[in-house]
């Protein structure tokens, strides 16, 4: 986790595999290309490492349990999201697709699980 210039903004850096080195964001809103309807747009991790890279991580109301807000550029003020049901469920039985929706109920909560990386890439 990189942090921005306060405590609660990180960006999120895929490290290995396809898309290694690229940053978590959005692009939907306002003109961008992953609109996926008026409420919400498709996440996906880009080369920039910039300000529309960054996230406002609060609270989800217990321990290891946070909402990650969209806090700059495209999709400002949407909360990581993902849908498994109806339109475009995902790419296989065991996925979903990740997006930003500008509702932050429960389906906006993620559990941070601390890991050690390995010393190589797998």
């Amino acid at each position: 986790v990189e942090f921005g210039g306060s405590t609660n903004l990180v960006k999120l850096k895929k490290i290995y595999g396809y898309g290694g080195g690229r940053y978590l964001t959005a692009h939907g809103s306002d003109g961008g290309t992953g609109e996926r309807d008026a409420s919400s747009s498709w996440a996906l991790v880009h080369d920039f490492d910039n300000a529309d890279s960054l996230w406002e991580v609060e609270s989800g109301g217990s321990t290891n349990v946070v909402k990650l807000k969209k806090k700059q550029g495209y999709d400002v003020g949407r909360y990581l999201n993902a849908r498994g049901s109806g339109y475009r469920s995902g790419p296989d039985s065991a996925s979903s697709y990740a997006l930003v929706h500008s509702t932050d109920g429960q389906e906006s909560l993620w559990e941070v699980r601390y890991q050690e990386l390995p010393r190589t890439p797998p």
